[in-house]
């Protein structure tokens, strides 16, 4: 009888053994699955993110030559501005020399009729002595 005890408790230790292989090869299955359903799933989303990478490529190649030639005009205009700012600068120093030129003819004009009017003054009234 002492056999019969052994034999039972080597197949329960057999089912342990072979329960424990089972859930242990289970558990590895269910966490390769997982393993593989997330690497799709990062598959796709870095499918998506290339799409959306050559998207924000391809819509900046637009972008910056637009900005260049904007760039461009903008500052042909900022260089055609200034040169009309030192034109007017220029016009505006020879305007004020002719004015200034303009005044001093203007005061000697004055001073000379004032001369001429004082020597007519005194012409008449020598004459009248």
């Amino acid at each position: 009888m002492a056999e019969a005890p052994n034999g039972k408790l080597t197949w329960w230790l057999l089912g342990i053994f072979a329960t424990v292989i089972i859930l242990g090869l289970s558990f590895m299955l269910s966490t390769i699955t997982g393993i593989n359903s997330r690497l799709n799933s990062i598959e796709i989303l870095a499918g998506t993110n290339a799409e959306k990478v050559k998207h924000i490529e391809d819509s900046t190649k637009n972008i910056v030559p637009d900005k260049i030639e904007y760039l461009t005009k903008n500052s042909e205009l900022l260089n055609r501005v200034s040169g009309i700012e030192s034109i007017l600068k220029l016009l505006e120093g020879r305007v004020s020399t002719m004015s200034e030129r303009l005044l001093t003819i203007n005061t000697r004009i004055d001073s000379l009729s004032f001369h001429d009017k004082i020597q007519e003054s005194i012409k008449n009234n020598k004459g009248k002595e």
